[in-house]
């Protein structure tokens, strides 16, 4: 049963109900966006929960915390504890080694241009480093905004433009094997408000050989194969509508 179904089996409108626990500058789509991006990258905690831990169970979780690098594994001990007509329930976590701590705060990187491309290499991602290599100096001549990611195991570039305000925009996010369009922020700006505009949109991108965008995902985001850009004349043509696209948010500015 996943979310949504939850909330209806209690009656509950899932979006009002999740609105509660974010902060008034997070979108819903965000946080969908954020949840999808920590599992692709095992990016998690696990929690098990237990009224009594014995020492066996405690070895094998620290051990597990010690051994995965970007999913934290813990188990919390509850005891109940009663007397004179009380009640009292003491937890305590388990789980957290320093040796543990210290080792997710080791692998936690900041990408930079060439980290990226090297994975790219590294993945043998045909024609995809040359491309990636060339797309970011496209935006960095263009002015355009890039930002690198801070993943544990998989680079990562966002790219969109800076206002003369120097206010940033995230639209497109870029990893080793795929070029992904980020409409959940896209979707903000005018004229791509309307949904009719961003359908327009990704069917410019899609008439690009090699590019396939889900038109079914206008509202969150979509992902194409990073190699559509590796021919020159697919590069020219994403980049003309890259510069279109930017040119329409920033006459609705």
């Amino acid at each position: 049963m996943d979310y949504e179904d939850t909330c209806s089996e209690k009656n509950i409108d899932p979006v009002s109900h999740l609105a509660r626990f974010l902060d008034k500058e997070r979108e819903i789509e965000d946080y969908w966006n954020i949840v999808e991006n920590n599992l692709k990258n095992s990016n998690i905690r696990l929690l098990f929960i237990a009224d009594e831990i014995p020492s066996e169970l405690q070895r094998i979780i620290e051990y597990l915390n010690e051994q995965m690098v970007s999913t934290e594994v813990l188990v919390m001990e509850v005891k109940q504890y009663t007397g004179q007509n009380l009640k009292t329930l003491i937890s305590r976590v388990v789980g957290r080694t320093m040796k543990a701590t210290d080792l997710k705060a080791e692998n936690k990187k900041e990408w930079n241009r060439e980290m990226l491309l090297d994975q790219i290499r590294e993945r043998d991602y045909a024609g995809s480093a040359s491309a990636t290599a060339r797309l970011l100096d496209w935006c960095e001549d263009k002015g355009y905004w890039i930002q690198y990611g801070k993943g544990a195991k998989v680079g990562s570039v966002n790219l969109g433009f800076t206002s003369v305000n120097a206010d940033t925009y995230k639209f497109f996010e870029l990893e080793p094997k795929y070029l992904r369009i980020v409409f959940y922020n896209l979707q903000k700006y005018p004229p791509f408000d309307d949904q009719k505009n961003r359908i327009d949109l990704l069917k410019r991108f899609n008439e690009i050989d090699g590019f396939a965008f889900n038109m079914e995902k206008t509202d969150t985001s979509s992902n194409t194969p990073l190699t559509g850009l590796s021919r020159e004349e697919n590069f020219e043509k994403f980049c003309d509508i890259y510069d279109w696209m930017i040119n329409q948010i920033e006459e609705n500015l």
